[in-house]
């Protein structure tokens, strides 16, 4: 069920009569905080349903370790039960994790993809895209937390059956505060959208469990 986010903000008026004022990068940042939101809470609704996999009768497309084998046999499951292509998403430092093993070494230029980007573009055909991650804003001042932990890689099939609903409604901009009314001239913005997130526990998704690696 969707529920009201809000951000609110306030800018200098003179900035603004002043022709200073970037409104361009002002809705970038207003984007990306919610871009934040969104990203975060999809990750909570797939590590829920991870959570009760076995209730769900998902327990199959979970599995644990970076070995070969074990992604191998995860990708070959998501991608028979969707019959498509796989891709694996997750942070920096949970895809960082995924190595070529000892007895089998780097392929050509795989050392230069971990060097330069941080990961393998690809490991056993399945490629390895990133999640962008961001700073939990109760935290950015103190001791900086990420919000997405770097515990899980996610199997998620190409093209169709996404594995989480997105819904989005309005886009509003309500003035809370005149700038003709304070003291400093500031023009006080509350821009609101309803968001709501679930997973969707058809659309057959696998997650390998790095958080011990």
């Amino acid at each position: 069920q969707a529920s009201k986010k809000n951000i609110s903000t306030f800018i200098n008026w003179y900035t603004v009569a002043a022709g200073k004022f970037d409104f361009g990068k002002f809705g970038v940042k207003i984007a990306k905080s919610f871009q934040a939101y969104i990203q975060a809470a999809v990750v909570n609704a797939m590590t829920k349903t991870i959570n009760n996999a076995e209730a769900l009768g998902i327990g199959g497309y979970v599995k644990a370790g970076t070995d070969a084998k074990t992604w191998i046999e995860l990708a070959q499951v998501v991608g028979a039960a969707n019959a498509s292509d796989v891709y694996a998403l997750g942070t920096i430092g949970a895809l960082a994790k995924v190595t070529p093993d000892a007895s089998t070494g780097f392929r050509f230029f795989e050392n230069d993809d971990i060097l330069t980007k941080g990961f393998l573009k690809e490991y056993h055909q399945v490629p390895m895209i990133q999640m962008d991650n961001a700073i939990r804003p109760d935290t950015l001042n103190a001791n900086p937390e990420l919000l997405i932990q770097d515990d899980y890689i996610f199997f998620i099939p190409m093209g169709y059956n996404k594995p989480v609903k997105v819904a989005i409604e309005g886009d509003n901009v309500v003035v809370t505060t005149d700038q003709t009314t304070t003291k400093d001239c500031t023009l006080g913005l509350n821009i609101s959208m309803y968001i709501g997130i679930d997973s969707i526990v058809g659309s057959k998704f696998g997650v390998l469990d790095v958080s011990e690696d």
